[in-house]
């Protein structure tokens, strides 16, 4: 289908590196052919009313405008029909290896593998849950398990196809320009059984970050900002808080200093 195939840290394989990924993309072309789906956030008891959350117009747009597409019936139904063409086109393939014994043809060109499925949620229940708050989820998980299983044995691990991301992740990679592996650090790049709650309005978070190096970092900036904190690139006096990246010899506590490294203490 001509699309590229995206960097390292794009894999569902867990990445050690912490280097950004090497491509930076244009925004609106950055989730280009993905397919996303949003799930709507429940509705918040009041104790919970200054949480993270987001409109579904609101990510869905987002999304699109980077060059994602929605899971609509009308996917899943070209999803089906291409499902039947490489079922035929497999059976075809097999026949073949049995009349000629030649084990060396190619096999079914899987072109899925190019394109990946996220599940964007604000979290405050499990993923294996999403399923339960989308209609067409668990239809998608069907066809993406009939098209995999094309010239293999057993199951596949769906958990490996269907990535579930966080709204800060979606806006993480847009922002920057890069595609985050969300499995990096699931914290800030997916959804977890809790919500995030807001900064109280009546105080001011002035946060400066240092120490982290990789994805980590324009992770947590973007979070801070999701939550009402500012963000500055230097420290600066009228900063309230610094977010250091914690060492081994990290033995003192400064209550403005998340994870604070000696030589800020």
């Amino acid at each position: 289908n001509g699309k590229d195939v995206k960097p390292a840290l794009y894999s569902t394989t867990k990445d050690t590196s912490i280097d950004k990924p090497k491509r930076k993309y244009k925004q609106s072309t950055i989730f280009q052919g993905d397919i996303f789906v949003v799930i709507r956030p429940q509705q918040l008891p009041s104790s919970l009313s200054a949480s993270l959350e987001y409109t579904q117009d609101e990510m869905e747009s987002k999304i699109t405008n980077a060059g994602g597409l929605i899971l609509s019936k009308r996917i899943l139904e070209a999803m089906k029909k291409d499902v039947v063409r490489k079922q035929q086109e497999h059976a075809i393939q097999q026949r073949r290896r049995k009349n000629n014994d030649n084990n060396d043809i190619a096999t079914t060109d899987n072109s899925d593998e190019k394109r990946r499925y996220y599940v964007v949620s604000s979290g405050g229940h499990s993923n294996s849950h999403h399923s339960k708050y989308h209609p067409l989820l668990g239809d998608l998980s069907k066809i993406l398990q009939q098209s995999s299983q094309l010239g293999t044995a057993g199951s596949t691990d769906l958990s490996s196809i269907i990535e579930p991301v966080s709204p800060i992740w979606v806006t993480s990679c847009i922002q920057e320009g890069y595609v985050y592996n969300p499995i990096q650090y699931p914290k800030l790049f997916q959804p977890q059984t809790y919500h995030l709650r807001l900064f109280p309005k009546d105080t001011k978070f002035l946060v400066s970050v240092t120490g982290f190096v990789d994805a980590s970092r324009y992770g947590i900036i973007w979070m801070l900002r999701s939550l009402g904190a500012e963000y500055t690139d230097s420290l600066k006096a009228k900063n309230t808080h610094l977010i250091c990246c914690r060492t081994v010899n990290d033995e003192n506590n400064n209550r403005n200093v998340v994870g604070g490294g000696p030589k800020y203490n």
